[in-house]
């Protein structure tokens, strides 16, 4: 079966590719995937635009989980940060307000056997009986609305970047990226690189002089095309990014929306925001209630 071979891989590799075929061998039916495609576009339409310079080019929603023994349980909202600056060359750990998704969305059957899928098959339950959960649906862009002269109009730019940050890692232990869709964007652009984990970080492969160091630690890039295809690495074993997207009619719009998961063990370590743990329930609350879901 795809989903025992992307099990085995990931065993072995630290890495996986998982197909359309992973999630019906998980026991996902085909129609209730099309009908999680369709909720995904509906929620991906709710999100806002991202923050500073990300804004021009990316729009982004969030919702939190925790996994507890077999339960996929939707947590509170809490600003999305990373948990040292040195992970983001661009907004470092500062919090960014990431538009909650939709009740719809977040309490979806589909996205918690999609969840527990990853957990328990592909991770094969490596983090253990509870993991803190984000969910961070991405939608890249070509294009972006401003105003001017009071009326709204579109620009459309020649390309848009996924990870201004460049080489980077995702303050978690797992991550999946996972395509919802394409639109108008070229078949060769939209790749997923992996690099051994002492690459440094900030580095784009745009820049000629950072390309000479990248090209001998990229481990594995794959290109997602089709709904339901994912990329899932130990994040913690790579550093990754993600290429610039252009255009297949350079005229129109272009879009790559994909739908990214990452996991950990819950970390009870103050924020750096404020004195609360980082993973707790609530934005308020301390790590051992266990009731405020």
């Amino acid at each position: 079966k795809a989903l025992a071979r992307a099990c085995s891989h990931f065993s072995q590799r630290r890495y996986a590719i998982l197909t359309r075929q992973c999630w019906l061998d998980g026991g996902i039916t085909p129609s209730a995937l099309d009908e999680f495609h369709s909720l995904c576009l509906r929620a991906w339409g709710e999100m806002k635009p991202d923050v500073g310079v990300y804004a021009a080019m990316r729009d982004v929603g969030y919702a939190r989980f925790m996994y507890r023994y077999g339960q996929v349980l939707p947590l509170r909202q809490k600003d999305f940060f990373q948990t040292k600056p040195e992970y983001n060359k661009v907004v470092g750990s500062a919090p960014r307000p990431f538009n909650r998704m939709s009740e719809e969305f977040r309490v979806s059957p589909i996205l918690s056997q999609m969840l527990q899928i990853l957990l328990e098959d592909v991770w094969q339950y490596e983090l253990g009986p509870e993991v803190h959960i984000g969910v961070h649906p991405v939608r890249v862009r070509n294009y972006e609305e401003v105003v001017r002269d009071g009326r709204t109009v579109t620009i459309i730019h020649n390309d848009a970047s996924a990870t201004l940050e460049g080489t980077h890692v995702d303050s978690t232990e797992r991550v999946a990226v996972m395509m919802i869709q394409r639109d108008n964007v070229d078949d060769g652009r939209g790749r997923t690189s992996l690099y051994k984990k002492e690459c440094p970080f900030g580095l784009l492969r745009a820049r000629p002089e950072d390309e000479k160091v990248l090209s001998p630690l990229r481990v594995h890039e794959h290109i997602l095309r089709d709904p339901f295809e994912a990329i899932t690495f130990a994040d913690h074993e790579f550093k990754h990014d993600g290429d610039t997207i252009q255009a297949a009619d350079p005229e129109k719009m272009c879009s790559r929306q994909v739908l990214l998961i990452m996991a950990r063990r819950p970390l009870s370590v103050p924020s750096p925001l404020d004195d609360r743990v980082i993973d707790g329930y609530s934005p308020r609350s301390p790590p051992r209630r266990r009731h405020q879901v």
